[in-house]
């Protein structure tokens, strides 16, 4: 027996297993054979065919078929049937099919069930089950336009916008297929080997995709467009950024329709900043050209770790490219400026450090500390001579080894030219004078030389290693500190732990990333907390009001349970203050302190703002506008007032409406000044218009 796409398209849409006898008692025969059997069938069948798989004598199966002939659903072939087709238009316009315009209704409007009903003045019970019942006698096998997207529209999860745009079809097939043929939801993209060139073309188009050097369809973004525009030239020798902007430009309007293009436009800067950042592309001199790593095999690349085992130092890749010609060519790597690049992107090495092109470091981290090693090492000697040494043994440039010595290690460097001669550059009396004004335990380098910008030469003369350890204290990380603490990050940890309450001193020390990261993980491990803005109150106080670390992981669990159970999205301190019970509200203590605690939950993110921290689940970066903007209606728009009090009135925060309207702006929203809306992108806000205009 032949069968056809009738078969695999109607058990995708059966669910129930409701014994045919008593669906048959229930509904009926007719009802039962076009709803459960017609899509079972091959395009030819036999009366006992359908017999059997309606459990139902022949002579009750033979009226049956007669009465489908009458209303063009199957004609006799010979001793067997066969199906007969007709269009969706024409059958939606038939008599055949009871409630027939319920079902028109439904494919036409795409409306929900209930506003159809309200508009029928039916109740919504009565509505579906006379909708339903329609759809039953509708086949989908029956439908000849139907047949053809059968098979993918159970395969594959197709959206309405991507099924009309695709087969250049109108909404009424997507939602007669939606409604009687249940999808398996595979990737779309599983699909696209199956059309034909035209379709292709609309899919790239629609879903913003295009097939890259290995035949995939990948996601346009603008380094995948980049890196294959390279590609598609890489027979070319290396080119300008001006040159490739330019084929870059054609592929976009060739490829991707105006949005999309518009979207992934970039000028000759941000092309640069991606090829710097990309494995698949070398640049040498601003030039650029594409990168086949394929060239980069097991063997080379133990050929050039081996060539990375040199005498720990800082190197410059010229010198390393001159150690190898014939590896370098194996390797294709052009110039000095591409090894870089390609150690950086490609090879893997404990002790080896990428510093700026084209500089990296072998088995050591801090520069300075290794100039001083070498100069005590080959000095006292003339300055030229020892940076002829640093070009000759790891090819560094003398110029700027020269400035390294000037701006970092000035004390190594007497004022006739020689290196390695020791000096502080101050006086005995000098010192003791510098050190009289030393009255704090720690300066930044900044802090100071405002404080002495009337001393002559006070950064040569005082602001190095020799002079502070002179005066008893020692430069870390930017910052000035007496020699006996251990650290900056230890310092500031003693002073924020010592005393039930610490006031933050308006001090440039105290504004540093350093004490930061220092305040942070002291809250982080729920020692010390945020009592207003620029005081912090410690745990022994806290243990005073029955509170320890127990109490305040218990709250946060709560906190984050309750969210939960309420699926927010995003949530605020005055949202849940009077739906989580805690003795932590009877301390009577503001909303930072609060705020606090959720910070140090390593798996929840926030957005501060100037009313209130807004929190959500996740470490990963979100901004105000981008929240602004997802309260805003796809399509359409919304007035900034409306906006403002449905944002307050979700979150129990205040907000301005200028700085929402700024802050959607910033985050690539529209806001309109002629319909005083705003709107989730320039492109949502003309639609907006056109549907208006049309």
């Amino acid at each position: 027996m032949k069968s056809g796409p009738g078969e695999r398209g109607a058990r995708a849409g059966r669910t129930d297993r409701e014994p045919f006898e008593r669906r048959i008692a229930r509904k009926g025969v007719e009802h039962v054979f076009y709803e459960n059997v017609y899509d079972e069938l091959g395009d030819v069948f036999s009366l006992e065919e359908v017999a059997t798989l309606l459990e139902t004598e022949k002579d009750d199966v033979a009226d049956l078929l007669e009465r489908s002939s009458r209303h063009g659903f199957v004609k006799s072939d010979g001793e067997n049937f066969k199906k007969r087709t007709r269009t969706l238009s024409s059958l939606l316009s038939s008599d055949d099919i009871p409630e027939s315009e319920l079902v028109r209704a439904k494919l036409e409007t795409g409306l929900d069930d209930l506003v159809l009903a309200e508009r029928r003045g039916l109740p919504l019970r009565t509505f579906k089950k006379k909708l339903k019942r329609a759809l039953a006698m509708m086949p989908v096998t029956h439908v000849s336009d139907a047949r053809r997207y059968l098979n993918r529209f159970k395969s594959y999860a197709f959206t309405e916008e991507l099924f009309m745009a695709v087969f250049a079809e109108d909404a009424r097939m997507y939602r007669f297929l939606s409604l009687k043929v249940r999808s398996d939801q595979g990737d779309v993209r599983g699909m696209y080997a199956r059309l034909n060139e035209v379709q292709r073309a609309r899919f790239r188009r629609h879903l913003s995709v295009f097939v890259n050097r290995v035949g995939n369809l990948e996601e346009a973004t603008m380094t995948g467009v980049f890196e294959h525009v390279c590609w598609m030239n890489a027979g070319q020798a290396h080119m300008s950024i001006d040159g490739l902007k330019t084929l870059y430009d054609a592929f976009l309007d060739e490829q991707f329709d105006e949005w999309t293009a518009e979207r992934l436009k970039a000028d000759e800067r941000k092309l640069a900043s991606i090829a710097s950042r990309s494995c698949r592309i070398l640049f040498s001199d601003n030039r650029y050209r594409f990168y086949d790593a394929s060239v980069l095999t097991k063997r080379n690349l133990q050929r050039l770790r081996g060539l990375l085992r040199l005498e720990p130092g800082f190197y410059s890749t010229e010198h390393i490219f001159g150690l190898d010609p014939s590896l370098m060519e194996d390797l294709d790597c052009i110039t000095h400026e591409e090894l870089h690049q390609i150690i950086r992107h490609h090879v893997t090495v404990k002790n080896v450090t990428m510093g700026r092109l084209p500089e990296i470091a072998i088995g050591v981290d801090d520069k300075s500390v290794w100039l001083k090693r070498l100069v005590r090492r080959h000095g006292p000697m003339e300055i030229s001579d020892f940076l002829e040494i640093l070009h000759a043994s790891f090819g560094l440039s003398p110029r700027s080894v020269r400035r390294t010595l000037k701006d970092a290690l000035p004390e190594l460097v007497s004022p006739d030219g020689m290196i390695g001669v020791t000096m502080s550059g101050a006086t005995k009396r000098e010192i003791d004078w510098f050190s009289r004004r030393l009255t704090r335990d720690i300066y930044t380098l900044e802090e100071l030389e405002g404080m002495f910008r009337e001393v002559k030469d006070f950064k040569a003369r005082f602001m190095n290693p020799v002079s502070l350890e002179r005066c008893g204290f020692t430069l870390r990380g930017g910052l000035v500190l007496r020699s006996h603490h251990d650290s900056a990050d230890s310092y500031f940890k003693k002073l924020l732990v010592a005393s039930d309450f610490f006031i933050v001193p308006d001090e440039p020390a105290f504004k540093t990333a350093t004490f930061k990261r220092a305040v942070k993980d002291l809250e982080d491990r729920h020692d010390i907390f945020r009592f207003d803005e620029r005081q912090y109150i410690h745990l022994t106080r806290l243990r005073k009001a029955g509170v320890n670390k127990g109490v305040v992981r218990g709250f946060i669990k709560e906190v984050i349970e309750h969210v939960k159970r309420q699926q927010w999205e995003y949530f605020t301190v005055p949202m849940i203050h009077h739906q989580v019970e805690s003795s932590l509200w009877e301390l009577g203590l503001e909303d930072i302190f609060f705020e606090g605690l959720l910070h140090s939950h390593p798996k929840i993110g926030a957005i501060r703002t100037g009313s209130g921290d807004i929190f959500y689940f996740g470490k990963g970066a979100r901004s105000l506008g981008g929240l602004f903007i997802e309260h805003l209606p796809k399509d359409g728009g919304m007035e900034p007032l409306e906006l403002k009090e449905d944002i307050e009135t979700s979150l129990h925060l205040l907000f301005d409406e200028s700085a929402i309207v700024s802050a959607i702006r910033d985050r690539g929203g529209h806001f309109s000044p002629e319909t005083g809306k705003l709107y989730q992108d320039k492109q949502t806000f003309l639609d907006s218009i056109y549907s208006i205009d049309e």
